[in-house]
């Protein structure tokens, strides 16, 4: 009978809790949680686009008053090394941004983390892997190079299409051409600057040493710079 008597008591103190609140609403405790961020799938990523990985926050409840966001940032990691970081404007309950690579990305593996931190000092922390994959690539090739007219020696991804290699080159003549195949080749006459062109003539490679060799396949531009 006592636990009975006992049991309705505390019903009717449950009740007077939630109806004699002034908004007219339950008054509980809520626990301020740290910020949820959602990275965007970006898909099929090629070496050389540009890549745009869109990002959101939200922060509280949208019916209780918590806290709100109050900074984000992010760092693109490859390798163990950042490639690159940034910040994003964020305010309110709710916001969203975009990382941006304008000049794309070399082939390979990457994680991006995304950072934020509400006003009440809560932080998260997101991850998200992806890959960058490559159907194309440029290459040297020519009696001055390593495997002289044989094979290419393949340049290194820089931005955009931006390429270059640092090579020991003999005396001799070069060119440069796309995927190991002469379908589509850049060449010039001059020397140690200049734009090639499909099929244009073999660069002249008058002196042997070791050179940081770019080359601009939107362009055809390219220079040799003796190291």
């Amino acid at each position: 009978m006592k636990k009975l008597l006992y049991t309705m008591i505390a019903m009717s103190l449950m009740t007077f809790a939630i109806t004699s609140c002034d908004n007219g609403n339950a008054d509980f405790d809520v626990v301020d949680v740290a910020p949820v961020i959602s990275i965007a799938d970006p898909g099929n990523v090629i070496q050389g686009a540009a890549v745009n990985i869109e990002v959101s926050f939200t922060d509280g409840s949208e019916n209780l008053s918590q806290s709100t966001l109050a900074s984000a940032s992010y760092d693109l990691v490859t390798g163990g090394n950042s490639v690159a970081s940034g910040t994003f404007t964020v305010s309110g309950r709710t916001a969203t941004g975009t990382v941006t690579i304008a000049g794309g990305l070399a082939a390979g593996d990457y994680t991006l983390s995304v950072t934020a931190t509400d006003s009440n000092g809560n932080a998260d922390t997101e991850s998200f892997d992806f890959s960058v994959t490559s159907d194309f690539s440029v290459g040297i090739i020519g009696s001055a190079t390593p495997t002289g007219w044989d094979s290419d020696t393949d340049l290194n991804f820089v931005t955009g299409t931006q390429y270059e290699i640092t090579i020991a080159l003999t005396a001799g003549e070069a060119k440069f051409r796309s995927n190991d195949d002469w379908g589509q080749n850049w060449g010039d006459g001059a020397f140690p600057t200049g734009t090639g062109t499909q099929d244009g003539a073999n660069i002249p490679i008058a002196t042997a040493g070791t050179y940081l060799v770019t080359f601009d396949t939107a362009t055809g531009a390219y220079s040799f710079t003796a190291q």
